[in-house]
């Protein structure tokens, strides 16, 4: 009842946290004491489109877990590993111009996301660390001094992300374009195709490190589209100095 009050959710939350959610947490106890005894945290990702509900579900699973359990664990969002907005644009320049826009693979520092996990792992009994945090509506990472931090040893690390887990394609799919963005801003398929062997390369050696995932599954790319408005609907009712990053819906879409 506190973690729905606290996040603004709606009563019929309830009803997957009964049949879905809390059967999935008892699932992955078993699992994660297994490696407790071993010494290392147990790595569970999220996959899942925009507005499936993926940072509320991590939040939940991590709380259960801590409250009902007592284990210790933190949650980390691939999208707060996005590259600055200075380093997007210099990839944009290198690269490609869509590299600006965030969210493809391409777009985050793995580099910075493999070192937070291992640092993780290694975190001992009176231990502290700071977690990487992005700030969507400035569209650039935050102060470290405004970093949430995770301390003790870590029984769980719950990792969530639209793309964690998700493996490349092969090239011979992207010789086409699939919609108006690739056909009008992607025509030589640059874009797609360094997307491609971003996730190839940098991205497989990140979610080899995961020990389990889980894939909540939209109904349909429509209902994907509207989430993703309200997601930036939100983020506008947000106090920040500057809103000019947040998207459009044409830009949603």
């Amino acid at each position: 009842a506190s973690f729905i009050d606290s996040e603004s959710l709606p009563q019929s939350y309830v009803d997957l946290v009964i049949d879905y959610f809390i059967p999935c947490a008892e699932y992955f106890v078993e699992f994660i004491c297994e490696n407790r005894r071993r010494g290392t945290p147990f790595l569970i990702g999220i996959n899942g489109a925009q507005g499936t509900g993926k940072t509320t579900f991590a939040k939940f699973l991590s709380n259960y877990l801590m409250c009902f359990h007592n284990l210790n664990g933190c949650h980390l969002s691939l999208d707060d590993f996005y590259l600055t907005r200075s380093e997007r644009q210099k990839r944009a320049r290198e690269v490609h111009p869509l590299f600006l826009v965030r969210g493809v693979p391409g777009t985050h520092d793995t580099d910075l996301a493999i070192s937070t996990v291992e640092k993780l792992k290694n975190l001992k009994t009176g231990g502290e660390m700071a977690l990487p945090a992005f700030e969507k509506a400035r569209d650039d990472r935050k102060p470290e001094h405004n970093w949430l931090k995770a301390t003790g040893v870590q029984d769980f690390i719950i990792f969530e992300g639209w793309c964690v887990g998700s493996r490349p394609v092969p090239t011979s799919t992207l010789a086409r374009p699939i919609n108006v963005l690739e056909k009008t801003k992607d025509q030589n398929g640059v874009w797609r195709n360094a997307v491609n062997n971003y996730l190839e390369e940098d991205y497989q050696k990140l979610f080899l490190l995961i020990d389990k995932l889980i894939f909540l599954k939209a109904p349909n790319f429509t209902s994907v589209i509207e989430w993703r408005k309200k997601q930036e609907e939100k983020l506008a009712t947000v106090q920040q100095p500057d809103k000019s990053r947040i998207m459009t819906s044409s830009e949603t879409a």
